[in-house]
């Protein structure tokens, strides 16, 4: 059985604290702030996987850390994490691992938002 806002690895998924002094603001704000940051998430994984398909160390760089910190911002703890080790590693100039953190950074959103969407009632694709 898997724990409540943990992810699929055992890792913390969500800063629960935070997430819940965000629906303190109210249930429109945290589910306006999810929709914003499901927009920005998607956009920042197609913007890194087109930078990663060209070796773009740069923009792999830049991208994630964007990722970074809007995942940090709503308490997307475990996507923040990877999103700091793809930053770390293009900085770095190494994209040798960027695939496999693009994966995770992939079903990380995935069971980040489905987790999200249960506390605002929403629905993720």
């Amino acid at each position: 059985m898997e724990t409540p806002g943990a992810g699929g690895d055992g890792r913390e998924l969500l800063d629960q604290a935070l997430v819940a002094e965000l629906e303190q603001l109210g249930g429109e704000v945290l589910s306006n702030a999810v929709r914003v940051y499901a927009d920005q998430a998607t956009g920042q994984l197609s913007e890194l996987t087109i930078a990663i398909g060209r070796g773009e160390t740069l923009t792999v760089a830049k991208a994630a850390h964007k990722l970074k910190g809007a995942s940090r911002t709503l308490g997307a703890t475990q996507l923040a994490n990877i999103a700091s080790e793809l930053e770390a590693t293009a900085k770095a100039g190494d994209l040798s691992a960027a695939d496999e953190l693009l994966d995770g950074l992939r079903s990380g959103l995935d069971e980040t938002m489905k987790a999200l969407d249960g506390r605002v009632g929403s629905t993720w694709p």
